[in-house]
């Protein structure tokens, strides 16, 4: 997980590099998508809490499963008092091509990674702005924007997003 500061806002940004989720001992379970953690401990893949300077950027326990139908990722984080907070998520479904940047142009430090994100989920925990981007071969696209669009419950201390896997092309035991 890295985090950074664009113009006063901070913002986090997951690369996820994920394998199937056999392969890393996970249980596929359907999440309810309310803010409470009601995922399995085997479907934890990070104790990733206290590893930043400032708690208010700080990303706990990561969490990652699948049904039939959706991918799940939920995190525990705390922006505090903290305003401009923003999260964000990105996911490689097993391509090497993805973007070099981010969806607003802040080029991202991927040169080592031998795959590039193909799709980028973002959260304003101020207004709860949410977006979802797919790289197309040279740009970001949108799939979605505007208050609530993506359905990721971000209000209180633990963040869910379940994502279909038909929007990232993918199906339940695919690589990502």
């Amino acid at each position: 997980m890295r985090a950074w500061t664009k113009g006063g806002m901070l913002a986090a940004l997951a690369l996820l590099a994920l394998l199937a989720p056999a392969a890393r001992a996970q249980s596929p379970q359907t999440i309810v998508l309310d803010g409470v953690n009601d995922f399995l401990v085997a479907n934890r893949i990070d104790q990733d809490g206290g590893d930043t300077q400032f708690t208010q950027i700080d990303i706990g326990d990561f969490y990652v499963t699948n049904d039939a139908v959706k991918l799940y990722v939920g995190f525990a984080h705390d922006k505090g008092t903290w305003t401009t907070v923003q999260l964000g998520l990105a996911i490689d479904v097993d391509t090497a091509d993805g973007g070099s940047t981010d969806p607003w142009g802040r080029q991202i430090e991927w040169s080592s990674a031998a795959y590039k994100p193909d799709f980028v989920f973002y959260v304003n925990l101020d207004n709860n702005w949410q977006a979802g981007y797919q790289w197309n071969g040279a740009s970001w696209t949108s799939l979605a924007a505007g208050s609530g669009a993506l359905g990721w419950v971000a209000s209180g201390g633990f963040k869910e997003l379940g994502i279909l896997l038909s929007t990232l092309g993918v199906s339940a035991g695919s690589t990502l």
